[in-house]
């Protein structure tokens, strides 16, 4: 067996366990989805792709590790473990990298997932980080603060949705760099913030 195919083991809301042979190489979208119940999975380090949304729902994961070999991680793989405090990521891997737990590219220009476990109550993203990626804090209820660097030009969609306590949002840059990012359609859906506090004003939201 090599693949995973998507939707594979979707909505198996009795699957606790599950081991994986190390001859996958791909772990289709969805293949994962609303296995509410699965407290644990070993990613092969055979896997080379986990598509979009492939353990979305998994709100009993509590941990996941993203080996050597994985090249492409599609966006919002992990949106919905709610448990989920940690990703990390093989040292050995050259396009991911793992920052107390939390999922960017290897260059650190985009954050990809802030784990909904986490808990923490306020964030500083990384200077130098460019893209908050599609759902990248989804989940996070506790987060309240959170500061974004001035080098980001793009927030994604539902980028913070059900972050339902996040009433501060700052951003380090100017008001003219803050409106001039690239926010896709409901990046701050369902947030109570109502503004964006800029280096020299604020910005209604």
């Amino acid at each position: 067996m090599t693949a995973i195919y998507g939707g594979a083991f979707y909505y198996c809301t009795k699957l606790q366990t599950i081991n994986l042979p190390n001859t996958i190489t791909y772990i289709g979208s969805m293949a994962f989805h609303t296995c509410t119940t699965l407290v644990e999975i070993m990613i092969p380090d055979s896997v080379k792709t986990i598509e979009e949304r492939a353990f979305a729902g998994c709100s009993s994961l509590t941990s996941i590790e993203i080996p050597a070999n994985v090249t492409n991680i599609g966006l919002r793989a992990f949106v919905g473990c709610d448990l989920l405090s940690s990703v990390s990521v093989s040292e050995d891997n050259t396009n991911y990298i793992s920052v107390d737990g939390i999922l960017y590219t290897k260059d650190m220009k985009k954050i990809l997932c802030f784990p909904a476990g986490k808990g923490d109550s306020s964030y500083i993203v990384s200077d130098g980080v460019e893209v908050i990626a599609d759902g990248a804090f989804d989940g996070c209820e506790n987060l309240v603060s959170i500061s974004l660097p001035e080098s980001v030009t793009r927030i994604g969609f539902y980028a913070f949705l059900n972050c339902e306590s996040l009433t501060s949002i700052n951003f380090s840059g100017t008001v003219e760099e803050w409106n001039a990012i690239n926010k896709y359609d409901n990046w701050n859906y369902s947030v109570p913030a109502t503004k964006v506090v800029c280096s020299d004003g604020d910005v209604a939201l």
